[in-house]
């Protein structure tokens, strides 16, 4: 049997309940847009990436504080690669 694989829409987060925001596919960052100690809210876009000519925007699953951006514009990432820790409310 195939183990469970958290599933989520194209742009959206990956069961982001641990505070880390994750690539979606492997892809090319376009726009980073937080740093380190930024409050955050419920669903605020952090970073944008391009993968397969779609742009994705990958958004905070609530509210909280930026601990760490682990990308930078122009970094190609791979599937399911830390792009930024979140400690959530």
């Amino acid at each position: 049997a195939l183990g469970h694989r958290p599933t989520t829409a194209p742009g959206r987060h990956l069961a982001a309940t641990d505070g880390r925001v994750r690539a979606p596919m492997p892809g090319w960052i376009l726009q980073v847009a937080v740093t380190p100690g930024d409050r955050v809210t419920a669903e605020q876009p952090l970073v944008l990436l391009t993968a397969m000519k779609m742009e994705l925007s990958c958004t905070t699953p609530a509210a909280g504080t930026v601990i760490d951006v682990r990308c930078a514009v122009g970094d190609q990432v791979e599937a399911h690669q830390v792009l930024v820790e979140l400690r959530l409310d």
